[in-house]
């Protein structure tokens, strides 16, 4: 099968798939769609270098095996060989458990939407670069949540910010993202630094907050749907202006740019009724005289009336760790806080000295 590049098995009663696959070297598109008696793929599968799309959607069964074996290896766990693919759809695969680790290929997008038994993922098949995934309804995908954080950062890490910042200069004013996940959720992470309800935030930031160290910002919106369930999908944008604030802190605008996320428009006849949160990473993009800003808003918001944002989060993502940096004070912190919290503690500065002055005076 040296001439085979797309393989088209959609609706059929297959159990499995024969070993020699493997011998397919040249197949780019395997469309294994609404094979519902599809209950694992053979290891062989991982010598497909040159497979670009892998389809497992309606794949009702796929893992229903391991679940009853106790293994959850419906997909082999040497994924992390399929070095050219792009696309991994498993939506509404109900008995799949795990996924595992996938290569770091450099634009992936992966679909698990509906997998309501999925509990477990490899760290490295979500927080690569230029990964964009979707877990809508899944809701006992929990485990990763808790380490996020480090993941995140550690992603980050390795993103090539130089190669970015090109990037960033072909295409703005819309910045592109590096990293998007949309899942179950109703609140921002605690390790968000700023977190707000509603669709907007501001933050403040000293004058050496674009640090050397500085890898970007993690950005993070809870959105819902406003009345009736959301059964198509959506575009997630987040507008950034930045400015220069007075002693009485009324903004003077330098810029503003937005970044977009059209890949949540996949969720596509996929009925969401509740809460879900999406996560995504920008890179250290901004080449101008950032020294002259003061303070940075956010504001998040959908393409669609019928699907709102709740409340949101801005994290900046530094090569230190938070707990690396906790020692230092707000005005060495080039990560900023909240403008709203600044100006109620101008407030009681002010207020506490005129007491201290009245005081005197007596």
């Amino acid at each position: 099968m040296p001439c085979l590049w797309k393989l088209c098995l959609d609706g059929t009663a297959i159990t499995e798939l024969p070993s020699s696959i493997g011998y397919a070297t040249e197949l780019e598109i395997l469309d294994l769609t609404n094979c519902r008696k599809l209950r694992s793929l053979p290891s062989s599968i991982c010598e497909l270098t040159l497979l670009e799309t892998l389809s497992h959607s309606g794949c009702s069964d796929l893992g229903k095996c391991e679940v009853n074996s106790g293994s959850l290896d419906a997909l082999p766990r040497t994924s992390d060989q399929l070095c050219s693919l792009k696309q991994l759809v498993l939506k509404n695969c109900s008995s799949l458990r795990a996924l595992p680790a996938l290569p770091s290929t450099l634009i992936m997008v992966v679909d698990a939407s509906n997998c309501e038994s999925l509990e477990d993922i490899i760290p490295q098949s979500i927080f690569s670069p230029y990964r964009m995934s979707l877990f809508a309804n899944c809701f006992k995908l929990t485990k990763f949540q808790s380490r996020m954080e480090r993941d995140l950062q550690s992603m980050a890490a390795d993103v090539d910010q130089e190669l970015w910042r090109s990037l960033y200069e072909e295409q703005k004013p819309e910045v592109p993202i590096a990293f998007s996940s949309v899942f179950p959720g109703s609140g921002i992470p605690d390790w968000f630094e700023h977190r707000s309800e509603g669709h907007e935030i501001n933050i403040e930031v000293s004058q050496n907050w674009y640090a050397s160290d500085f890898l970007g910002f993690a950005l993070s919106a809870v959105v819902a749907p406003e009345k009736e369930p959301l059964t198509s999908g959506w575009i997630t944008y987040c507008d950034l202006g930045c400015g220069a604030l007075d002693s009485k802190l009324k903004s003077n605008g330098i810029f503003s740019f937005s970044f977009s996320d059209k890949f949540t428009i996949g969720l596509e006849h996929i009925t969401i009724v509740s809460d879900h949160m999406w996560l995504v990473y920008v890179p250290s993009f901004i080449g101008c005289a950032s020294e002259k800003w003061s303070y940075i808003k956010f504001s998040f918001r959908t393409d669609r009336e019928s699907c709102i944002v709740k409340r949101c989060g801005v994290c900046p993502v530094y090569t230190k760790s938070n707990s690396d940096d906790e020692s230092n004070s707000d005005e060495g912190n080039p990560r900023g806080r909240d403008v709203d919290d600044l100006h109620e503690r101008r407030l009681e500065d002010n207020t506490i000295g005129r007491s201290q002055k009245k005081r005197k005076v007596e």
